[in-house]
């Protein structure tokens, strides 16, 4: 009877062993494998992981690189207001914020973001409860979802390595060719000049295209991304974050245009968040009205820094914002 009771403790230890041992293989492999390395990715492990007391939030026009001593950047290309809710209540739901910057910027409701998959969703976020500390990425939709997919695929490049005694690297998916012959103009010349040095009228072709894309929906004062913009802000309030909005940059071709388009809702956009910061006792920060010169040499393209124009801004909206 004590054989069989010892024999099956033994089973048990070695099945939780087991159990223990490949979940942590599951984590390490999220955390640590090629596979895992798409943008997409990266931003949903960092989520997990940084220490956001002090942030910036915002799209591509606050990026993932910190140009403010002790904040964490949080740009996500396209975000939308529901990701920015849902981010929020993620990274504040165990930890009070300090000073968090917040982009006020047309974009959020802009027509561009119509049919947009989001990419933080209720399943994609890291869930709140850890192991030893430890957020699990192994337990998030995206990486459980591609976890089988992922580890086929290592293994069939394992058995094909050694079936044939050769390596080969990951060749990344090519992204399909959809880009306008000017956008691909610029691309093409990018890395030799400067937004300010590619040809004027090709500039405003790619500045218009992009002013009629981010030209906030009709009535998107009543719209849910709104909503959702409003409620990120409440929450952080309500969980003790000094908040500052900010307008950020864009080009001087682009604020004229954006004054010019048909529909456009620029202007009505400018009414709504000032109204909307003073509602909750706010400061807004336009870029405009900083000490900065946002002529075209700043700028990579119609509404995005360089990233020395970047360094040399944040600082300027970090004073703005929290100095007295």
């Amino acid at each position: 009877m004590r054989l069989s009771i010892s024999s099956f403790r033994l089973k048990l230890l070695v099945f939780v062993a087991v159990l223990i041992a490949s979940a942590a293989f599951l984590e390490v492999y999220c955390r640590f494998s090629n596979r895992f390395r798409d943008p997409s990715f990266s931003y949903l492990q960092r989520i997990a992981e940084v220490d956001a007391s002090k942030a910036v939030l915002g799209d591509s026009h606050v990026g993932d690189t910190s140009y403010i001593p002790h904040y964490a950047f949080l740009g996500q290309p396209g975000q939308q207001p529901g990701e920015l809710l849902l981010l929020v209540r993620s990274l504040y739901m165990h930890r009070r914020p300090e000073r968090v910057i917040v982009e006020a910027s047309p974009q959020w409701f802009g027509e561009y973001h119509a049919g947009r998959r989001p990419l933080l969703t209720l399943t994609s976020l890291a869930p709140p409860k850890s192991l030893f500390g430890v957020r699990l990425l192994a337990l998030s939709g995206p990486y459980s979802g591609a976890l089988f997919d992922n580890l086929w695929a290592d293994l069939r490049s394992v058995v094909a390595a050694i079936l044939t005694a050769a390596a080969h690297a990951n060749v990344p998916r090519p992204v399909p060719e959809a880009l306008k012959r000017i956008k691909r103009e610029w691309e093409e010349s990018a890395s030799n000049s400067t937004w300010s040095q590619f040809p004027l009228e090709k500039r405003q072709v790619l500045t218009t295209g992009r002013v009629y894309e981010q030209n906030p929906i009709d009535r998107f004062e009543m719209s849910e991304p709104l909503h959702a913009f409003e409620n990120a802000i409440t929450f952080l309030i309500a969980n003790g974050a000094e908040v500052c909005l900010f307008r950020t940059p864009v080009s001087t071709d682009y604020l004229r245009i954006a004054s010019q388009i048909t529909d456009s809702r620029y202007a009505a956009f400018d009414t709504y968040i000032a109204g909307f910061a003073a509602s909750k006792e706010l400061k807004f920060i336009d870029f405009r009205s900083l000490s900065f010169s946002f002529d075209d040499s700043k700028f990579i393209n119609a509404d995005h820094l360089t990233s020395t124009a970047a360094d040399a801004m944040w600082p300027l909206v970090a004073n703005a914002c929290f100095q007295s």
